[in-house]
C-alpha cells in the first residue's frame, strides 16, 4: 500500500490600522515565527512561534518607543513558565508564573515607580 503526503504551503500578509505582519500556513495550520511591525515605523511590534498551529517558544511584545512590553512562553498552545511585562519606561509592571496554562500563585504587580503593589488589596 502506498501512502502519499502532500503539504501545502500558503503565505498572507495582513495589514491593519495599526500593523502589519505575514502569516504562514503548513495544511492550513499556522507555522514558524510571525512578526507584527508598526505601520509608520516599520519597528517590531509583536514576534510569536507558531508549531502545528499552536504558540510554541518565546513571545515578546513592544511598546512603540522601542521597549519591551512583555516576556512570555508557550508550549503546545499553553502558557508555560514565567510572564513578564514591563511600562513603556522599562519599568517592571508584573510577574507571572504559569504551569500548562493556568496561572501558579499570585501574580506581582508594581507601580510605575518601581514600588511592589500590596496583594492583600490595600494600597
Amino acid at each position: 500500500m502506498k501512502y502519499f503526503f502532500r503539504m501545502f504551503w500558503r503565505t498572507e500578509t495582513i495589514t491593519s490600522f495599526m500593523c502589519t505582519t505575514t502569516k504562514v500556513y503548513k495544511d492550513e495550520l499556522q507555522e514558524g515565527e510571525q512578526l507584527f511591525r508598526y505601520l509608520n515605523t516599520k519597528q517590531l511590534y509583536s514576534k510569536k512561534n507558531y508549531k502545528d498551529g499552536k504558540l510554541e517558544g518565546e513571545r515578546l511584545e513592544w511598546w512603540v518607543n522601542g521597549n519591551l512590553s512583555s516576556k512570555e512562553f508557550y508550549k503546545d498552545g499553553k502558557r508555560e513558565g514565567e510572564r513578564l511585562s514591563w511600562y513603556p519606561t522599562g519599568e517592571l509592571s508584573s510577574k507571572e508564573f504559569y504551569k500548562e496554562g493556568n496561572l501558579e500563585g499570585e501574580p506581582l504587580d508594581w507601580h510605575p515607580d518601581g514600588q511592589l503593589r500590596s496583594t492583600d488589596g490595600k494600597e
